[in-house]
C-alpha cells in the first residue's frame, strides 16, 4: 500500500488527467456510467444498506418493546 500511496503522490496530476479523460459526463457535469459497465452489476452497497436498514428496524423494534415492559 505504501508504494501505491507514493506513486499517487508523485503522479497525481497524470492520474487525474487520465481519469478525467476516461470519464463520461452529462451536460450538467455529472459522471455517467454506461449501462453495460461491470460496476452496474455490483451489489455490495445495496447489500450493505439493506443490512443497515434491517438492523435499524430491529433496534427500533427492540426499543419499543422494552419501553412497553418498562425496560430501557
Amino acid at each position: 500500500m505504501k508504494n501505491f500511496e507514493t506513486f499517487l503522490k508523485l503522479h497525481s496530476d497524470a492520474v487525474w488527467k487520465i481519469a478525467k479523460k476516461n470519464t463520461q459526463r452529462s451536460v450538467d457535469g455529472h459522471t455517467m456510467l454506461p449501462s453495460n459497465d461491470p460496476w452496474m452489476q455490483e451489489t455490495v452497497w445495496d447489500d450493505y444498506f439493506e443490512k443497515v436498514d434491517l438492523y435499524e428496524k430491529n433496534v427500533s423494534k427492540n426499543k419499543s418493546a422494552r419501553s412497553l415492559v418498562g425496560v430501557g
